[in-house]
């Protein structure tokens, strides 16, 4: 017989308290594309609540104005309280009407090159090498997909718009003809928006919103930050090209940190680097390569240390 760990009754019941919040209805549709067994008991749930506890709280209220007239501005909200109180049952029933099973379909690009996906909805998606993505091939134009791993590009369509799952807690919401970058790795998922509005939905650190240029980054233990960039440094996976022209040196580190995949230190003595703009061209260069480039452009020195891991100082 299948078991529901503690969180999934809290979800249910914070589903039926709150039917319209979309985040919620979001996680009820997931639960119920996890197996049938989960979804059954889910439905089994809202079910028993519409027969038992809808009616308990609506059906008194019904019975108490049976045949009693009120006036005044409190016997107004009397009559109608009955009509708020049916509102979370019919919220929940139009959920189930309209909700539409999905066909999520797993692709994970292991071609060693970058692979072009399209959607049902005419938008198109580009895989790294070695990414994984979710999306929903049932045809029902509702433009889903969720980021398992790595770096993924999304070009939505004019007349399309597009949530997506990441990682971590957070999700997107994607406008109509939206474009944007989407990097995961580890704990940390980072959002580069190139045309459009993007929405990131983070239930613990709220809401932002993306506009191009826009760079939000997602860390599990981290408050949201976003940051508006001087460079499309965030793409060059895709594009092959990773130049700086007179960009400030800490979006430059931030950028090759990600790109490279290396760790670089940059003590409080040497943050004064932060803001110097800097031009260079570290395009199809090696890691020891683009130290070297970096140092230059810096005028400093940056060593490695036995972990693999660099540090700035001063000269």
């Amino acid at each position: 017989m299948y078991q529901p760990i503690p969180e999934i009754d809290e979800l249910i019941t914070r589903f039926i308290h709150s039917p319209h919040d979309p985040l919620l209805q979001e996680r009820i549709a997931m639960l119920r594309e996890k197996g049938s067994d989960q979804s059954r008991y889910v439905e089994q749930r809202l079910e028993a609540w519409l027969r038992n506890g809808a009616d308990s709280r609506v059906a008194p209220v019904v019975r108490r104005m049976g045949g009693v007239r009120h006036t005044g501005l409190h016997g107004l909200l009397k009559r109608w309280w009955w009509v708020v109180a049916a509102v979370p049952v019919f919220m929940v029933i139009l959920f189930f009407l309209c909700y539409t099973p999905r066909h999520m379909v797993t692709h994970t690009n292991r071609s060693g090159h970058l692979d072009s996906l399209l959607l049902a909805n005419g938008s198109s998606i580009i895989v790294n090498n070695n990414a994984a993505i979710s999306y929903d091939s049932s045809g029902n134009n509702s433009g889903l997909v969720e980021v398992l791993s790595g770096k993924v590009f999304i070009s939505l369509s004019s007349d399309a718009s597009c949530k997506v799952r990441l990682p971590s807690l957070a999700c997107l919401q994607a406008g109509e003809g939206a474009v944007f970058s989407i990097c995961s790795a580890g704990a940390t998922t980072h959002v580069f928006v190139v045309q459009g509005k993007v929405k990131v939905i983070h239930p613990q650190e709220g809401d932002a919103a993306l506009t191009p240029a826009m760079l939000a980054t997602i860390k599990a233990d981290k408050p949201l930050k976003t940051t508006t960039l001087k460079s499309d440094g965030p793409l060059a996976w895709k594009t092959g090209r990773l130049c700086f022209d007179n960009v400030p040196a800490e979006e430059v580190l931030d950028i090759v940190c990600s790109h490279y995949n290396i760790i670089i230190h940059v003590p409080p003595s040497a943050r004064i680097l932060y803001n110097v703009p800097i031009s260079v061209d570290f395009t199809n260069k090696s890691d020891e390569e683009m130290i070297n480039l970096l140092q230059a452009a810096l005028d400093t020195h940056i060593v490695k240390d036995s972990n693999d891991e660099y540090y700035i100082s001063l000269k």
